[in-house]
């Protein structure tokens, strides 16, 4: 069996290339797979599945294109699209699934997640984090007017990339600490995760455990692969348009 692991495109209407990109990923290589998992920030923002736009509504279009195939699809939402409900799921036929997430691919534990919970150097990002994914606040925020959560949407990512350049990497980074610990509690043997942008594998603490880091989509896409060999990091030049 093959699977797919994708995450931090960032999809939005401005950045053309990364859509067709994504397309004829979906069309010519995820195809091939058997099962694609999604973990995080696919979307640049998502304000609420009562929200869909015109361009939003094309990226369901080529997920549904790909679930009715009968391949499986997967959405592990991020920081950016952890609004992502199941409205969404059920336009694209996938499942929905919490952070992290235990799977099983042949006998190997894998845990699965966008990573943002595992920043756990940055304190003021883990109290933003905590304080949005209050079921609460949720609940407030998407019954605002649709303008207003566009607004809101729209300044916490600007203010989102200006505190991220005056950061320290290591700030954004994930803690390893978190990392060996994640992996101890489930007796997992690899982690695969996505949101600091670094695509790489690494060593953890853990003796004959791995750490697998999701590239973004900007000027490369990148995917992992895995399959009978085991797990393989690809990436492709995105062309401009």
């Amino acid at each position: 069996m093959t699977v797919h692991f994708i995450s931090d495109l960032h999809l939005h209407p401005k950045r053309p290339d990364i859509f067709r990109a994504f397309q004829d990923y979906m069309s010519r290589t995820a195809i091939l797979a058997d099962s694609l998992y999604i973990l995080g920030d696919f979307f640049e923002y998502w304000i609420g599945d009562d929200s869909i736009d015109e361009f939003q509504q094309q990226v369901i279009d080529c997920l549904k294109a790909y679930t009715d195939t009968g391949r499986k699809l997967y959405f592990l939402p991020g920081n950016r699209d952890f609004l992502i409900g199941k409205g969404f799921a059920r336009a694209c036929n996938c499942t929905l699934l919490s952070d992290p997430q235990t799977i099983q691919l042949d006998s190997e534990t894998v845990i699965i997640s966008h990573g943002d919970g595992l920043c756990t150097t940055d304190e003021n990002y883990m109290n933003f984090r905590r304080i949005v994914r209050n079921p609460i606040v949720q609940k407030t925020f998407l019954a605002l007017p649709r303008f207003l959560r566009q607004r809101i949407a729209r300044r916490l990512r600007e203010d989102s990339k200006s505190m991220n350049q005056s950061k320290d990497y290591s700030l954004m980074d994930v803690a390893p600490e978190a990392v060996d610990q994640l992996l101890q509690q489930h007796s997992a043997t690899t982690l695969v995760h996505g949101h600091t942008h670094r695509a790489k594998v690494h060593a953890t603490g853990i003796a004959d455990t791995q750490r697998i880091v999701l590239g973004d989509w900007d000027r490369k896409g990148w995917y992992l692969q895995h399959d009978a060999a085991g797990f393989k990091l690809q990436d492709f030049v995105i062309p401009a348009v």
